[in-house]
């Protein structure tokens, strides 16, 4: 079972930059109970990118589209 994202970081998060795309899936997967390793898993990339990207971490054009792809795919599906 995966652990939950700690207080910290969901701190963190209120104050991030939304327009990173990795901060934006960060705070979508915290407001549905995603795990970094379900989304590594789901986009093909290793748990430390995902972590990375989460902090704002640069993220490249070929992953771009898949982050967006992925979020979109979260929030209709609710």
């Amino acid at each position: 079972m995966a652990r939950p994202y700690s207080d910290r970081f969901i701190l963190g998060l209120k104050c991030a930059d939304s327009s990173k795309p990795g901060v934006r899936l960060a705070k979508i997967c915290v407001k549905y109970g995603i795990s970094a390793t379900e989304v590594s898993k789901k986009l093909c990339v290793s748990r430390v990118t995902i972590h990375s990207w989460f902090r704002g971490g640069e993220v490249r054009n070929k992953n771009k589209n898949n982050i967006e792809a992925f979020i979109k795919s979260l929030e209709t599906r609710v």
